[in-house]
């Protein structure tokens, strides 16, 4: 991750350890006031997901006895088969004693909670959705017929989760810029419904105010310094049943300045949408804030399908009947050379995807 002569010339402590195939092998780096980790580990097994069902659960207010699946308002909620609950990054500020994370399970957590506010629970549905439904109220069993009074579920598991703090007066997640406890309980309002978090020490635990865009120093990324430490980390990622695909991942950059962490939900339902969730945290060294920059991008697929990519994520729907094949001469949208392969790059596409909203805000090291 960091070659040892980087290490050396800038001071920096490395951390990592061996470890046996069953624990998490982590690494990182102690530099300027900041001790950093990740860690990686294997898929979670049934005992870590029942685990974390029934964690998520009891944080949600719910029976936490159901093994196979975590009911909220009747709604029957399975978390993504491919789910990473070792894999972390760490974040601990030595002299405030502030922590920041990211983890599997409160993104999880953030993901159920919506579920506890089904009047503003937001599902989409596949193009063809609509013709199952016509085939099971026409031909269906007594069976398919309850399953269709079933309470819908996001199932394309688009957490609003942005990242975790421990300080000395709590625990908290920051889920879509707003402050919950880790009881799942919301903590006194940070934010407003269409501008920037605006709380202040005293309505919110954690010390963070409003700033202007550009609160990140690009500069000081573009810089050709050395790159002390980087990892990556997969929070958890889901093929939507062959309907497209849901990715949490993290990435952590430290440099000789800085240090800079970009986690991103990328989520494309095939011939619908592609949602892009950014959360961007910057720290410059020697400063007492870290910026935060959430950005939320969004459009429909068929804005940006090509022709080779009409053919290649619109056959399943068009042999559905549901999406009419079109005519030689039909425009494609306002991105007609976007390929297949680019429509599944989260990379292309957050720069091409139209921003529908972005909050920015600093977060004091000084605890209150």
């Amino acid at each position: 991750i960091a070659s040892q002569d980087i290490l050396d010339k800038h001071g920096v402590n490395e951390l990592s350890s061996p470890l046996s195939s069953a624990a998490a092998a982590s690494s990182g780096v102690t530099y300027k006031g900041w001790k950093i980790s990740t860690s990686h580990s294997k898929i979670a097994d049934e005992t870590q997901t029942i685990h974390m069902q029934r964690h998520i659960s009891s944080h949600c207010g719910v029976d936490p006895r159901n093994d196979d699946v975590i009911v909220i308002n009747g709604d029957h909620l399975h978390l993504p088969p491919m789910l990473f609950p070792h894999d972390t990054l760490v974040l601990h500020h030595e002299p405030s004693h502030m922590t920041l994370s990211f983890t599997s399970t409160d993104a999880m957590m953030c993901w159920a909670l919506k579920h506890t506010h089904p009047e503003t629970l937001q599902v989409l549905e596949v193009p063809y959705a609509h013709k199952w439904t016509e085939t099971l109220q026409s031909e269906g069993s007594d069976s398919d017929q309850r399953c269709m009074k079933q309470h819908k579920w996001d199932w394309t598991y688009m957490s609003d989760y942005n990242y975790s703090v421990k300080t000395p007066v709590g625990e908290f997640i920051v889920n879509d810029g707003e402050v919950i406890n880790q009881s799942g309980l919301p903590s006194p309002p940070t934010t407003t419904e269409t501008t920037e978090p605006t709380s202040t020490p005293s309505t919110s635990p954690l010390n963070w105010t409003p700033c202007p865009p550009g609160g990140i120093n690009m500069d000081l990324l573009r810089a050709k310094d050395d790159i002390i430490f980087f990892d990556e980390i997969l929070l958890y990622q889901d093929d939507l049943q062959d309907c497209g695909e849901s990715q949490y991942d993290v990435k952590i950059r430290v440099m000789p300045t800085c240090w800079f962490v970009l986690s991103r939900l990328f989520v494309r339902v095939d011939g619908l949408q592609i949602i892009i969730r950014d959360t961007r945290l910057f720290h410059e060294f020697g400063s007492d804030k870290v910026v935060v920059e959430i950005t939320h991008r969004e459009g429909k697929e068929s804005d940006y399908m090509s022709r080779s990519a009409e053919r290649d994520t619109g056959a399943t729907l068009q042999s559905m009947g549901s999406v009419p094949r079109p005519p030689p001469s039909a425009s494609t949208g306002p991105h007609p050379h976007v390929t297949a392969s680019q429509l599944r790059d989260a990379n292309f596409m957050s720069r091409i995807l139209p921003v529908r909203s972005v909050k920015n805000y600093s977060l004091s090291l000084n605890v209150v």
